[in-house]
């Protein structure tokens, strides 16, 4: 999902105009350059708020937000056919109340079919994230499963049996914490907390709390090696060697020898990544080195200065390319990686990076500089 859009994706109103189309080609279908605005009302306070992002991607919230309006039409026919019977009858007050009840679900992407109930009540809505479901049916399913695949284990079986919600809840948080790069907002949504504080103090006394005391040994273990061999403390060095098993002494020296044009270090110099460098030529050294976005690249703490001028040549980018263009290249990344990494690396010299951002973009705009060093990127430059 774009960036802010956890909250305001559940005040999408399908019923109105939920979204528009910035065409990059005359093509009657989405395409990788059109970009798309989303409409919608925060839950919270009520305000209209807008969130851009690409048209033609499968996994960005239009296309996903579509599928569901296409997948639930059967279900909003029916809705329309009672809320049209309904308006043609009394207008009692409990009629207009199960109008407006109809309407919210009209309004919602997020509707589900119940077994339970029939005709159009239904149709459920899920308003706050939650489907309830048997449990004691999914445990059934889940053994049957493994022995229809031959993995009829009695202490995977009892372990299933033993499940809990709790367990099944705490599982959940735990994959969505993990899966976002520990996004404790999406958590938050996924577990209906009112509070992002209710959620810190969730995953604290959960699995990440056991994961975090597992990390902080292996980063005592390495600290204390390193000043047993008479080493600097290096936080890059200590990263690695407490979390790569491979990481040995001669990435050490390739580290701490080697730096790339924007001050990081790398691991496999030589050998960037296909879709990064595609005409790399093979034993060669990187010539894209676009660190932030290869799996390579490795960050120092005084590679500020590097990333700084880089940022500024993206922002500049950003300013002067077409919005679709800049959506969909890889440059939008790029840009987004390298704020990431300030936020979280360079906490301490957010802004000395901000003012050395800033003076690069103004040295690009008064010719002093050019983008990536390159003065083929500012030919055409107004």
């Amino acid at each position: 999902m774009e960036t802010g859009w956890v909250d305001p994706v559940w005040g999408i109103d399908l019923m109105g105009e939920w979204f528009s189309i910035r065409r990059g080609d005359d093509s009657d279908t989405f395409g990788k350059t059109d970009s798309v605005a989303l409409h919608a009302t925060r839950p919270k306070t009520s305000k209209p708020v807008t969130s851009i992002g690409l048209a033609g991607s499968k996994y960005r919230s239009f296309q996903v937000i579509r599928d569901l309006e296409v997948r639930t039409s059967f279900f909003r026919e029916c809705l329309r056919d009672l809320r049209s019977r309904l308006q043609s009858s009394e207008m009692s007050l409990a009629n207009q109340n199960e109008i407006a009840r109809i309407d919210k679900r009209l309004r919602s992407p997020w509707l589900f079919y119940s077994s339970k109930r029939k005709g159009a009540r239904a149709i459920g809505l899920a308003d706050n994230g939650t489907v309830f479901v048997n449990l004691e049916h999914l445990k059934a399913k889940a053994i049957a499963s493994l022995r229809q695949a031959g993995r009829d284990d009695p202490a995977l079986t009892q372990a299933i049996s033993a499940l809990r919600w709790s367990d099944v809840r705490d599982a959940f948080a735990a994959h969505i914490f993990d899966s976002s790069g520990g996004n404790i907002f999406l958590v938050r949504r996924a577990l209906d907390h009112n509070h992002v504080a209710t959620t810190q103090h969730y995953l604290r006394q959960r699995r990440q709390l056991r994961q975090r005391l597992d990390a902080f040994r292996k980063v005592v273990e390495t600290a204390l090696t390193e000043v047993k061999q008479g080493r600097t403390v290096d936080p890059t060095i200590l990263f690695l060697a407490s979390n790569y098993s491979d990481f040995g002494e001669e990435d050490r020296e390739k580290l701490l020898a080697y730096r790339t044009r924007l001050g990081m270090g790398c691991r496999n110099p030589v050998d960037p990544e296909s879709h990064l460098a595609p005409n790399h030529v093979v034993g060669t050294p990187c010539a894209v080195q676009r660190c932030v976005l290869c799996r390579h690249g490795i960050v120092f703490k005084d590679a500020y200065e590097g990333l700084a001028d880089r940022h500024g040549d993206l922002v500049w980018l950003r300013n002067n390319i077409p919005p679709n263009r800049w959506l969909t290249s890889s440059l939008s990344w790029e840009l987004e990686a390298i704020e990431l990494v300030r936020d979280r690396v360079f906490t301490e010299s957010a802004d000395a990076f901000r003012r050395r951002s800033e003076a690069r973009v103004s040295e690009v705009l008064s010719g002093q500089a050019y983008v990536f060093d390159d003065p083929e990127i500012m030919v055409g430059r107004h």
